[in-house]
């Protein structure tokens, strides 16, 4: 088994709000800095304090990102996301590609009772967190969703086929329930690779500027 235990695992963390933006603008970092700037206006038009980070590193982050499912998304039916990360420097891949499985739900006690945890021998994390999105059918308003995460390194998987479902539902026990043959295997989600430009630390915030 791995480093963790189960104690803690299951209650939330951190409350992760998200806007989903249009592409469009977002064609180099000084857009990313303009729209911080758009930010910090609004964070002071609702009294949120807004503290610049300076030392965050002006060059942006590049991460290689997709997603596994069966060919009937079978994963994503049931609530869960597989998720695998590699970061790039210059252009190269560096460090260990990030393995990642994800089950979200509006009910945090669903949440919090599906166990995530690997069946492997090396270490991972566990993240239990909110998350605030955009509601699906109308603007404004927003929801919730509890995250419950298992994140670890893809050499801490020794199995050499890595995309069969028996590997992943033995790699991931939660994931056993979903597995209809041992000779059934996951695929790219739309055939497609997708990229992931990040900031991180651009800024830090603060609530309650006034009583």
């Amino acid at each position: 088994m791995g480093t963790h235990q189960k104690k803690n695992l299951d209650q939330v963390h951190y409350l992760e709000a998200k806007l989903i933006l249009k592409p469009d603008r977002f064609t180099s970092v000084d857009s990313f800095r303009h729209f911080a700037k758009l930010v910090r206006r609004a964070a002071k038009a609702l009294d949120v304090g807004y503290i610049p980070d300076p030392g965050v590193d002006p060059r942006p982050s590049i991460r290689e990102i997709t997603f596994g499912d069966t060919p009937d998304m079978r994963l994503y039916g049931h609530a869960f996301i597989l998720r695998r990360r590699i970061r790039y420097v210059d252009g190269f891949p560096v460090g260990d590609p990030e393995i990642t499985l994800k089950f979200r739900h509006p009910d945090v006690q669903q949440a919090a009772a599906t166990d995530v945890r690997p069946n492997i021998e090396g270490a991972y994390r566990i993240k239990f967190k909110a998350e605030a999105l955009p509601l699906k059918d109308q603007i404004g308003g927003f929801r919730i969703l509890y995250s419950h995460t298992c994140v670890f390194g893809l050499s801490q998987m020794h199995d050499p086929n890595k995309t069969s479902m028996a590997t992943l539902a033995r790699v991931f026990p939660a994931l056993a329930a979903l597995k209809k043959s041992g000779a059934e295997t996951i695929g790219l989600v739309n055939k497609a690779i997708g990229g992931r430009i990040l900031l991180p630390g651009q800024v830090r915030a603060r609530r309650g500027c006034r009583q």
